[in-house]
């Protein structure tokens, strides 16, 4: 298999935009797959609709944590590219093939693609049309460099720098986790891309441009960041295949415990 899509959630989308978009390519069905994970038990009911989608229910209790989920779907992907988006995004019939067709030319590629966001005094609540969704939205500073917008890569880079970081300061829904991934795929020597024409289009809804009111979790995470910026260090301290004791050396920035 060419692609494996992964979209990840906590049972908080409103919408299953990313799958009805990607549910519609150009690609050849039989060398995509999709896959959705929650971190919960229950998952969004408009999947029932997409019967091609392969839905991972992790059952846990707590602090939602995306890594976990990214880090499931990983693992359980059989293409040879991932490609994953925020789950919220509509795109083009013909993202998939301009990603592989990227992917095929270059083995060392990491490519992220822009994503563009609908303001809310621009939309209206009852129009989620594509055209009127792509012709409504923006490209904003906070999203210059979205490292979370949507990644591709190559399956085995992120298994090499052992997937997602699963470090509990990166919980919650303020996270930097596709910042941190970034810096590791950087520091492994990838050759890092935006795509300069193809776009990811946000629809607006409750929640869009909200600022984390965790700043102190995200600090934290930044600094780790910057520590294996200088370290130049590629694997995660807690990754797909649980704690790597080679490489568990987390740094303590005086802000406290991210959980008190």
């Amino acid at each position: 298999m060419k692609i494996s899509v992964i979209m990840v959630d906590g049972g908080f989308r409103e919408h299953i935009f990313g799958v009805e978009s990607f549910a519609r390519q150009d690609f050849s069905p039989r060398e995509y797959e999709i896959i959705w994970v929650d971190f919960y038990d229950k998952v969004h009911p408009g999947l029932q609709s997409f019967p091609q989608v392969k839905v991972i229910k992790l059952n846990q209790r707590g602090i939602y944590h995306s890594s976990r989920c990214f880090n499931a779907g990983i693992k359980k992907a059989k293409g040879e590219i991932l490609v994953i988006p925020d789950a919220d995004v509509m795109v083009e019939k013909d993202f998939l093939s301009t990603a592989y067709e990227e992917h095929r030319k270059a083995p060392e590629l990491v490519m992220y693609f822009y994503r563009l966001i609908q303001e809310k005094e621009l939309s209206r609540s009852d129009d989620f049309s594509f055209e009127y969704v792509r012709q409504t939205c923006k490209l904003t500073v906070a999203n210059l460099e979205n490292y979370g917008g949507c990644l591709t890569v190559r399956k085995k880079w992120l298994v090499e720098i052992g997937g997602y970081e699963m470090h509990r300061v990166f919980a919650s829904g303020a996270h930097a986790n596709g910042k941190d991934v970034y810096t590791r795929l950087k520091n492994l020597g990838l050759h890092i891309k935006w795509h300069p024409g193809k776009f990811l289009y946000h629809p607006w809804h409750p929640g869009t441009g909200y600022v984390w009111a965790d700043q102190k979790r995200v600090k934290w995470q930044l600094e780790i960041v910057k520590f294996r910026a200088v370290k130049l260090m590629t694997t995660a301290f807690e990754g797909m295949e649980g704690v790597n004791s080679h490489n568990y050396s987390v740094p303590a920035p005086p802000l406290g415990d991210p959980d008190g």
